[in-house]
């Protein structure tokens, strides 16, 4: 296995670096949505080989990551989705408890939208824990990472939704930081 020695931001740096290229008339395609297991590892294997890269590298604290391509799909959901999962809540017995709070969240994700997602990235292949986080939060932004909520004493709780962050606003705004909405939603 290839491993190289990046820094957790690295990542986004490189993204940064190389925009440049996802417009050029030499660039792989742009992995646009539905693809294919197999059309996605091409599509990303092509764009490895364009930037002479790795598609997976390891940084520096071990975390392994994945080459994700620049490309488009279509976040949100349609107004015939959200009617379908509404009535699978409605009608549901065991779901229909928690009808409200997936009927906020539905309309949260209208109207669907195409997005284009313009520069490639690395991301995590596995969930970060809230120790891995606060090691990088530490070092990088120079504040305290703390627990939003007491879900579990453990620092090995995964970190999604599990974390609040004491720094300045400009260095959480970062796009050198985490991912944000669009690049998670593209990279699932």
């Amino acid at each position: 296995m290839h491993k190289s020695f990046l820094p957790l931001w690295a990542g986004m740096l490189f993204s940064e670096m190389v925009s440049a290229f996802a417009g050029s008339k030499e660039a792989p395609l742009l992995a646009v949505s539905p693809l294919t297991s197999a059309q996605a590892k091409d599509i990303q294997r092509q764009w490895a080989q364009h930037l002479r890269t790795e598609v997976t590298v390891t940084n520096s604290i071990g975390i392994k990551m994945v080459l994700i391509p620049p490309g488009e799909f279509i976040m949100g959901l349609t107004e015939e989705q959200m009617e379908t999962i509404l009535t699978l809540f409605r009608n549901d017995p065991k779901l229909k408890k928690n009808y409200l709070g997936m009927a906020t969240w539905a309309m949260l994700m209208m109207p669907a939208h195409r997005v284009r997602i313009t520069r490639l990235f690395y991301m995590g292949v596995c969930e970060v824990t809230f120790e891995q986080f606060r090691q990088f939060v530490e070092a990088t932004l120079r504040c305290k990472a703390r627990r939003a909520t007491s879900v579990a004493s453990s620092a090995a709780v995964p970190l999604i939704g599990n974390v609040g962050v004491r720094c300045p606003p400009i260095a959480c705004a970062s796009p050198k930081g985490l991912p944000s909405t669009s690049t998670w939603a593209f990279e699932s």
